[in-house]
């Protein structure tokens, strides 16, 4: 072993402790440890006297009121470092009522704790004077967030199994029936569509089709908007009619 270009014993016969002779070059290993004792000695009482002097630098009572708090909370840093976590958890969470503008800001209370107020989902039918009035559908619907919007697929006149049901008449109450199931599923009911799109295969009665969906549009304030296609065919075979819908929820 070499220490800073020396070897062990040439660091040991280097050594210079007051009360102890010079080693000849062939010191032994006893006489060695007994001058690294003697050596250690004399550093003690040293080092003591460095931390007493530390020790009496600081303001008084500043020692123990660290020692104080670490035994009355053993998890905090006397720092201010470390018991970040625990000191958020314990502060109450801000709420902030800024409703509309946080949804449509995208804010993510996640990360920062902010429990942000939402306004009620305002949804406003429109139908300007210009336009024909009907108390079937409306021309234009606006839905302010925050809301929660279903799309509905193409449902046409079949039951659970995929097997077509009756005319054009029962076709379109089962259709409506199937929107509903789906509506359901999402938390939905037929009340909250504002948009229904209607595929009738050319030739149809029309007028029984509707008077069969007159139940869904029927004990609203308001009519959703409603689109009729007429189309050469439906990709069911046998279908008559398909049905698909936009409801929004709160």
């Amino acid at each position: 072993m070499v220490t800073h270009g020396r070897t062990c014993r040439e660091a040991v016969e280097h050594l210079d402790v007051p009360g102890t002779e010079a080693f000849p070059l062939h010191v032994t290993a006893a006489a060695a440890v007994e001058r690294l004792s003697k050596l250690a000695e004399l550093l003690e009482p040293r080092a003591a006297s460095d931390l007493s002097l530390q020790q009496d630098s600081q303001p008084e009572g500043q020692g123990r009121l660290v020692d104080d708090q670490i035994r009355a909370d053993p998890v905090a840093d006397p720092s201010g470092v470390g018991d970040v976590e625990s000191d958020v958890a314990r502060r109450e969470k801000p709420t902030l009522p800024c409703g509309k503008a946080c949804a449509t800001l995208g804010h993510d209370t996640s990360s920062t704790g902010v429990v942000h107020e939402e306004e009620p989902m305002t949804v406003q039918y429109l139908n300007p004077p210009a336009l024909l009035q009907s108390p079937v559908f409306s021309q234009a619907v606006v839905v302010e967030p925050p809301s929660r919007t279903v799309y509905v697929g193409g449902q046409n006149g079949v039951d659970a199994a995929g097997t077509v049901v009756g005319g054009m008449a029962e076709q379109t109450a089962q259709a409506v029936d199937n929107a509903r199931i789906a509506l359901d599923a999402a938390g939905g009911q037929l009340t909250d569509v504002i948009s229904w799109t209607v595929a009738v295969v050319a030739g149809q009665d029309l007028r029984s089709g509707f008077s069969a969906m007159h139940p869904a549009l029927a004990g609203r304030d308001h009519p959703p908007i409603i689109t009729v296609l007429v189309v050469a065919g439906l990709a069911v075979p046998g279908a008559l009619v398909e049905i698909s819908a936009i409801a929004v929820l709160p």
